[in-house]
């Protein structure tokens, strides 16, 4: 919970195996901060991974899993600015990047916007190597622009990625695109100063992904472990009989 809570923001990875409390964390913050906190839960994980060339080595510097890593942050990105439209919080300038995003925030979800942006970006890789650099420009943009319009605390938004494992299959293909969005979370929270991605993750998915990115080292800093001991747990039932 205090991890979760850290305004410095060093940690965005909660990995845990069943039971550990993942998503009594979600349920929390988003008890804490009503207004403030956005539930994803993927349900294209593995639906997605067809636009994904082929079963490949993981490898972050190469265009393909740029165009995942930019994908997964413009979707959450936009997932904000649709709940800071809703409670009225942005009006953007007609000739600002974001209004030019009106279309993908308000008429898709998550998912769906999701499975926009990787088809977009692996047909700008086969066609047009401009229009690729201008896909891959436009998080970086949004970012900026939000940046620019934030001045209050209500504007600062905690997005909760959790139960990835319920909908992905296992494949290489799946595991690439959790591998995006942990990279795509870690550049965000480096970058904006009013979103926050944190993934709650099982144990055995974040194994997937270890062995798989020759660079998790990367993501390894920003990671909670979830992990009870025998004197925790003593220590938590002992609290809660004190309370009773």
């Amino acid at each position: 919970m205090r991890a979760a809570l850290d305004l410095n923001r060093p940690k965005c990875f909660f990995v845990g195996r069943r039971g550990t409390g993942k998503t009594a964390v979600t349920f929390y913050l988003q008890s804490k901060f009503e207004k403030n906190t956005i539930l994803l839960i993927p349900q294209l994980l593995s639906g997605a991974d067809e636009y994904i060339p082929s079963d490949q080595e993981v490898d972050v510097h190469q265009q393909p899993f740029k165009t995942l890593v930019c994908s997964f942050k413009r979707a959450i990105l936009d997932e904000v600015l649709s709940a800071w439209i809703k409670q009225g919080l942005l009006r953007p300038k007609s000739s600002s990047v974001i209004s030019r995003e009106r279309n993908e925030i308000e008429q898709f979800d998550f998912d769906i916007r999701l499975l926009n942006f990787i088809s977009e970006g692996f047909e700008y890789l086969k066609t047009n190597q401009r229009d690729w650099l201008k896909f891959a420009s436009k998080p970086k943009q949004i970012t900026e622009e939000m940046n620019e319009a934030t001045d209050s605390a209500r504007h600062s938004f905690v997005v909760l990625i959790d139960r990835l494992d319920d909908s992905w299959n296992g494949s290489n293909k799946a595991v690439e695109l959790v591998t995006a969005l942990m990279h795509a979370c870690v550049e965000l929270n480096a970058t904006s100063t009013c979103v926050q991605p944190l993934v709650f993750i099982r144990e055995n998915v974040f194994e997937r992904v270890r062995s798989l990115d020759r660079e998790s080292a990367r993501l390894e800093t920003a990671v909670v472990s979830l992990e009870w001991t025998r004197e925790m747990l003593r220590e938590f039932i002992e609290r809660r009989l004190r309370n009773l």
